[in-house]
């Protein structure tokens, strides 16, 4: 691909590749580290047919940015739904935000149906579930424990509103999807390949 396109300078990268692209990478930057994902990588052209790529990780930049007006921490407690690369980069966040949190997962020891909604007041989705076309709409979460003092951010934007996110919004709850985000990262991602 980079061959045949000599006037690339970077692309992004999405689910599930945002970890097993880190193998073709030459450098990748501290938050790429912290993370252990990216879903940006910014092409350096050297002499001849070589070149370099560096993985940088544009998804908590943009959901950071994306959370400033919507969410005022409460209860001041996250609850991240998925552990992959999309979940490492809303951990890393919600640490940079000093938010603290818990990690839920199919094979983790909190997994969807053993959770305390109400423990929580900030919810993330960072599993495809919801996506246009995924076969799994929703998580089986236990939505009868939503209250007004939640806010469900979904990280899918396509549908703009997710089974997920019609839960909370009948319960009250405030809810977000990943549209925003998206735009904001995208923007940081161009910013990144602009500075090659």
């Amino acid at each position: 691909m980079i061959r045949q396109n000599p006037e690339l300078i970077g692309f992004n990268v999405t689910i599930p590749y945002k970890q097993s692209v880190l193998a073709y990478c030459t450098h990748v930057s501290p938050e790429v580290v912290a993370i252990g994902a990216s879903n940006c990588i910014s092409i350096k052209r050297l002499h001849g047919e070589k070149h370099e790529l560096t993985a940088y990780n544009t998804d908590y930049f943009g959901w950071m940015e994306s959370l400033k007006t919507w969410y005022f921490p409460s209860k001041n407690k996250a609850l991240v739904l998925g552990s992959g690369g999309s979940s490492k980069a809303i951990q890393y966040a919600l640490n940079t935000l000093h938010i603290p949190f818990e990690v839920a997962g199919r094979t983790l020891p909190l997994n969807y149906t053993n959770i305390n909604l109400q423990t929580f007041d900030l919810i993330i989705n960072c599993t495809p579930a919801g996506m246009l076309n995924q076969t799994l709409k929703e998580l089986h979460l236990p939505y009868q424990q939503i209250d007004t003092s939640m806010h469900f951010y979904d990280l899918v934007y396509n549908p703009s509103e997710t089974a997920m996110m019609a839960h909370f919004k009948a319960a009250g709850a405030q809810v977000k999807n990943g549209l925003e985000m998206l735009h904001l990262q995208a923007d940081k991602s161009w910013e990144i390949f602009q500075s090659i």
